[in-house]
């Protein structure tokens, strides 16, 4: 494997470096062809390794517990940030696979249905399929239960999705969801259907993409009160604010078929699978084990004594996602480099689960800033409404302008005056009013103004934030 580059400080940025050479590359010449987000790239690509090996293989941890490389991928972005193509470029491998077992099936459909006539007793064909769209709850459980090597539910806006599992969740669908991320049996009996099914060892992706707005709505309801918000892999935008320029470069079509290759020799492991439906089992090194007790214990004191206390719930599912994380690489970087498996994860790919660890964790940090209301996103905001106040400006033409670049009346960023230094503009005291006044430290009747000029040094007060 050629030498990783490091990682930039603490910038918001997917460890491309994670993946075998080939795969960066491919990372890499999407974002300059097609201008897909690396961070998009990178975790749609993981999602399509994981939905090729499903149910096929898995990661002993423990005598008394096995990990499956189950994924809950949720893009976060604002419209326009190119985040379904990355998605469907990854998994049209797994579609293209679908479409030939379709056509396949249907010819068989047509030969059992003439023999069904000709007064025969045929043994009716089943359709087996990876890819699922858009697929309510109750059709997403017989669909899992007529693959068992798993399947990966794709929702263009994933919010629909959830939305329908709502209406469901007096059957309840909720908890099935989270059955499904931690691979538990989904015992399914429901009166007045014909829902019946047992599922010993489900596999379902879920995966899509999601509007930052969206996202806190939707979670900040009942699926926030049950951890299920901290067992999705949410990935947000590591490129530029600005749109960027249409690029004239293609990906190469050599990598494209190469990238198509690796997903179909693991899609293959299927054949070993299907017989038996008993899975290989992969396990860990003492090297690996060490590496994942060192970043284990590591982050740990950091998180009970540096991170805030919402990082809790969403670390313990973090750690599970290392350990899936891992043997998605390590099955990744057999098949590219077509090696025979050992069944084993190497020390260098626990590493890199590690670092993606790290990336979870930077992740996490921004969901809670976006619930929180001082997310990345409303920074941006922030900063296009400092560009739009003249000197002085009313309350009511604050709130004007903040309506027409997306800030709600009495929003608040939750940013603290030392924040002001992060940003450069011409006025420093422009920085400070406008933000205490968003932060709804400053209150004026609706005839007053807010000269920049007219103001000094603020100080903090005793109630709710800051004051001249």
């Amino acid at each position: 494997m050629e030498e990783k580059k490091e990682e930039k400080g603490n910038e918001y940025k997917f460890p491309v470096s994670i993946f075998p050479p080939l795969l960066q590359k491919l990372i890499h010449e999407a974002n300059a062809s097609c201008n897909f987000p690396e961070s998009y790239m990178g975790a749609s690509m993981l999602l399509a390794i994981s939905t090729a090996i499903g149910n096929t293989c898995t990661l002993k941890i423990k005598n008394n517990r096995v990990e499956r490389p189950v994924i809950f991928l949720h893009l976060v972005g604002e419209p326009g940030s190119v985040k379904s193509h990355p998605l469907r470029f990854a998994l049209q491998p797994i579609i293209n696979r679908d479409i030939k077992s379709r056509l396949k099936f249907q010819k068989e459909l047509d030969g059992y249905q003439q023999e069904l006539q000709e007064g025969g007793n045929p043994e009716k064909p089943k359709c087996s399929q990876r890819f699922v769209q858009d697929a309510t709850p109750e059709a997403l459980v017989k669909i899992i239960a007529a693959n068992p090597s798993g399947v990966c539910n794709y929702c263009d806006e994933v919010s629909l999705f959830f939305k329908n599992l709502n209406r469901y969740s007096k059957g309840g669908f909720d908890s099935m969801m989270l059955s499904l991320f931690d691979c538990l049996p989904i015992f399914m009996d429901r009166s007045g259907t014909d829902v019946k099914v047992t599922i010993v060892n489900p596999f379902a992706n879920i995966a899509g993409t999601i509007q930052p707005d969206v996202f806190v709505k939707l979670y900040k309801g009942h699926l926030t009160e049950n951890g299920f918000l901290h067992r999705i892999m949410a990935v947000y935008n590591d490129g530029p604010d600005e749109l960027p320029y249409d690029s004239e470069l293609e990906i190469p079509s050599e990598l494209e078929g190469k990238w198509n290759d690796v997903i179909n020799s693991i899609l293959k492991l299927e054949d070993g699978f299907k017989e038996f439906e008993t899975p290989a089992e992969y396990t860990l090194s003492e090297e690996a084990k060490g590496i994942f007790f060192i970043w284990s214990r590591n982050t740990t004191d950091r998180v009970n004594m540096v991170e805030p206390h919402e990082m809790r719930g969403f670390f313990q599912k973090i750690k599970s996602y290392v350990y899936r994380v891992a043997l998605i690489l390590q099955v990744a970087k057999e098949a590219v480099e077509r090696t025979p498996s050992k069944l084993v994860i190497e020390e260098e790919t626990m590493v890199w689960a590690t670092v993606y660890g790290n990336f979870m964790l930077q992740s996490a940090r921004m969901t809670i800033d976006l619930f929180d209301g001082s997310s990345a996103y409303n920074h941006k905001k922030y900063r296009d409404l400092l560009a739009f106040l003249p000197d002085s400006f009313t309350k009511t033409l604050a709130n004007e302008i903040a309506a027409t670049i997306g800030i709600s009346e009495g929003v608040s960023f939750g940013l603290p005056i030392s924040t002001f230094t992060d940003f450069t503009f011409p006025f420093s005291i422009h920085n400070a009013i406008t933000s205490a006044y968003m932060s709804g430290a400053l209150y004026t009747d609706e005839s007053s103004t807010y000269p920049f000029s007219s103001f000094g040094k603020l100080e903090k007060s005793t109630s709710s934030g800051y004051s001249s």
